[in-house]
């Protein structure tokens, strides 16, 4: 749940595995399809769960954590 963008999702990883966040700057995208906002509704699987949809930042750690496992020989 919840929303960000490109760069804040790839800030909060950077923290996440400390390296230093601030290191990744934004560009601007020459592909003038893309919309400088665009979200994905949760609002059905909201309704459709039995429990609330975690942040996207609680997602992003769990993800980095089982992958890092999977890479730690």
């Amino acid at each position: 749940s919840g929303s960000c963008s490109w760069l804040e999702f790839a800030k909060k990883g950077a923290e996440f595995l400390d390296y230093n966040p601030e290191l990744l700057k934004g560009v601007e995208s020459e592909n003038k399809v893309v919309p400088k906002y665009s979200v994905l509704s949760m609002k059905r699987l909201d309704e459709t769960l039995p429990e609330p949809v975690r942040t996207w930042q609680d997602g992003l750690y769990q993800y980095l954590i089982e992958t890092k496992r999977l890479y730690d020989y």
